[in-house]
């Protein structure tokens, strides 16, 4: 079965990973546990998604701090 991680687990991999692990282990541990969900298609689309939106703020973000330190850089200094 395969099943997308909620949490980092030793074993198994990190947040938001997709694993295959044996559908006992899946049934009777990890899912009452809340440490994966099962890996349907829905929820493979709604994680490729959340994967975009998390990149997409990864890369504004990047942007403002650059043009934050570039402001930063080109103007004058108030200290003496």
């Amino acid at each position: 079965m395969k099943v997308i991680l909620r949490q980092d687990f030793e074993t198994l991999g990190k947040i938001g990973e997709v694993v295959a692990v044996k559908d006992g282990y899946a049934r009777n541990y990890l899912i009452p546990r809340s440490i994966a969900y099962r890996a349907t298609t829905s929820s493979l689309r709604a994680l490729e998604e959340e994967k975009k939106q998390h990149d997409r703020q990864e890369q504004s973000n990047l942007r403002m701090r650059k043009n934050s330190a570039l402001s930063s850089k080109n103007s004058p200094s108030q200290f003496r």
